[in-house]
């Protein structure tokens, strides 16, 4: 059951991790 729910979770990711990305540096280490 991956489709959706992986794609709801990459929306989430994609508005909360920028700013993460950003403080850590570390954009290419992203859990999926």
């Amino acid at each position: 059951m991956r489709g959706e729910m992986e794609d709801h979770f990459r929306l989430e990711e994609d508005r909360l991790f920028p700013a993460f990305e950003q403080a850590s540096g570390m954009r290419a280490a992203r859990p999926r």
